[in-house]
Order: structure tokens, then C-alpha cells, then sequence
């Protein structure tokens, strides 16, 4: 076995800097914006709009392509219900904080 004295904290401090590196430090103008509250709306509505539209496109690939256009249909209406739950969803967040405002 090897005995290198050395300093014990050097490994972390390496650690700390690649992160920085990564992610950026808190303080970085780059960094994209903190969480909103009314950010919940359009990701919710993505999720919703996703799997409404998958469904809707697995039943239109089944009548239009039969049982091969089961793939099809559901990527094509889980793109179209995703943008346009987020749509939607952006809709609300920005109803709600006008809403708010008016209070």
C-alpha cells in the first residue's frame, strides 16, 4: 500500500469546481429562470394533451392504417396533444395571473 500525504479536501474542491463548471454557479446571468408558481399549468397540460392525444391518434391509426398504424397514430397525436395541451395550459397560467393581479 501506497501512503501519499497530501491535502484530504483537494478531491471535493475538484468535485465543487467541475459542478460549477456544469451547472453554472447561483449567481449566473446565463441561467435559465427559477421555478414560477404558474409554470404547473403547461406542463400539466402537456402531460394531459399527450396522452388524450396518444389515444386519439392510436384509435385514428387503427381506422385509417389498421393494426400497423397503431405506431403512427400514437406518435403523431402525442406530438399534436402535447403542443397543443401546452397551448392550453400557457392559456390558463396566464388567465390565472391576470386573475390575480385584478384581486
Amino acid at each position: 500500500m501506497l501512503f501519499f500525504p497530501g491535502d484530504p479536501f483537494s478531491r471535493q474542491r475538484e468535485v465543487e469546481l467541475e459542478t460549477r463548471l456544469r451547472y453554472g454557479s447561483g449567481n449566473d446571468p446565463e441561467r435559465p429562470p427559477g421555478w414560477q408558481p404558474g409554470n404547473k399549468y403547461p406542463v400539466l397540460g402537456m402531460f394531459v394533451g399527450m396522452i388524450a392525444g396518444g389515444a386519439a391518434g392510436i384509435t385514428a391509426g387503427i381506422h385509417y392504417f389498421g393494426s400497423g398504424g397503431i405506431l403512427i397514430g400514437f406518435v403523431g397525436g402525442s406530438i399534436t396533444g402535447g403542443i397543443i395541451g401546452t397551448i392550453i395550459g400557457d392559456l390558463i397560467r396566464k388567465r390565472r395571473l391576470k386573475t390575480k393581479t385584478r384581486r
